[in-house]
């Protein structure tokens, strides 16, 4: 053991201790300390803040408004669906949209609802129940002057769905195209709750409808309702599940347009109903 004068290190063996007099500048912060950490903490808050309500920008990527921008929050409640997913999305389903009634539930930024009125919808209602990021979603539609054709509500999508298809009573007469893109750990923990949503939107459907849903990979779509008769495609993380009521009579259309848009970069222009009867090889 080495032992120095007053204020030298003291040492046993080979292990440092620190005098009494270091001791003394490590116990508890003055007040002047705490003042000046109380605000370097309540600057890094203000600055997340910032950052997460820092609005965003999102694109129509097709229609009569293409280009157009869209706002939103980038609230981190608001988790908007990718641009090449939704792109990669309306490259499959976006021959259906044209003078259909849009649903649009969990609708976040809106984007999909107000991409499916720029690509032709005869009208679209919007599912939104945070109310910071529907009132950005009445900004969007009155910025592209779309007042007419699209409905907000400010609801539960769960709620709203239950209380719609108790008597359905669409705005326009004809086909529906339903998008059901909840968070996706509503998957996880409440999965009971959204199958009942989809199995509900697809035993109600008229016929020349179509139902989409989007969900994340670990999402085991065995469990969604005629299980065997969805066509998903994968965008990692991203899942995409389409299905069109049974027994139509251009069921095997849309087989083939799903398969074309498979082998195709471009979105189909044509309407699926005037293509012709889908070949034998066609795969899911």
């Amino acid at each position: 053991m080495v032992i120095g004068g007053t204020g030298a290190s003291q040492y046993i063996g080979d292990m440092p201790k620190k005098n009494s007099q270091s001791k003394s500048r490590s116990g508890p912060p003055s007040a002047a300390g705490r003042q000046q950490a109380e605000r370097r903490a309540a600057g890094r808050r203000a600055a997340n803040q910032r950052s997460a309500t820092t609005p965003k920008v999102l694109r129509i990527i097709g229609g009569r408004h293409r280009g157009r921008q869209l706002q939103y929050s980038g609230d981190n409640v608001t988790r908007p669906m990718k641009d090449d997913v939704r792109e990669s999305l309306f490259n499959l389903v976006g021959g259906w949209m044209v003078d259909r009634w849009v649903v649009d539930l969990f609708a976040g930024t809106g984007a999909v609802g107000l991409e499916a009125v720029s690509r032709g919808a005869a009208a679209a209602t919007l599912v939104e129940r945070h109310f910071p990021t529907a009132r950005v979603i009445r900004e969007n539609v009155a910025a592209l002057e779309e007042q007419a054709r699209v409905t907000i509500e400010t609801s539960d999508a769960l709620f709203w769905s239950r209380q719609f298809l108790k008597s359905p009573q669409p705005p326009v007469p004809g086909p529906w195209a339903v998008f059901c893109c909840p968070p996706w750990p509503m998957f996880m923990h409440q999965r009971a709750e959204v199958i009942e949503l989809i199995d509900g939107w697809y035993r109600a459907l008229p016929p020349e409808s179509i139902l989409i849903v989007e969900c994340d990979q670990r999402f085991d779509t065995r469990h969604l309702p005629d299980a065997d008769s969805w066509r998903i495609r994968d965008y990692p993380p991203a899942r995409l599940c389409v299905i069109r009521p049974p027994g139509e009579n251009n069921a095997e259309n849309y087989l083939r347009l799903w398969e074309e848009s498979q082998r195709e970069d471009s979105p189909p222009e044509e309407s699926p109903r005037d293509l012709g009867p889908a070949s034998d090889d066609s795969e899911t």
